[in-house]
């Protein structure tokens, strides 16, 4: 089954995007996608917009899908988080094939 994130709330009562049973490929992906200082990439222009924040991050164990990350939202724009949403999930259905 595909990862599809939904926006949730954080412990610290932010607008977020989290999950704790993440393969690698889906750590290494998020992480991708929130640190790309490339200024004329999609990951860059969402990123910044939904003022996106990997707050918490970490590869699963080796053979495991228990890693884990936690992507904040530092905008009250719902527009701007939900764009950056679906780019993560357009991402991740792309490079899953």
């Amino acid at each position: 089954m595909s990862r599809v994130f939904e926006v949730s709330k954080s412990c610290h009562g932010m607008r977020c995007i989290q999950a704790d049973d993440m393969t690698a490929d889906e750590c290494l992906a998020v992480r991708r996608i929130v640190g790309n200082q490339w200024c004329a990439s999609k990951d860059y222009q969402v990123s910044r917009a939904s003022h996106a924040f990997l707050q918490g991050f970490e590869l699963p164990r080796e053979g495991k899908a228990d890693g884990w990350c936690l992507v904040e939202f530092w905008t009250g724009d719902d527009a701007k988080i939900k764009a950056f949403v679906d780019h993560v999930n357009a991402e991740l259905a792309q490079e899953r094939g």
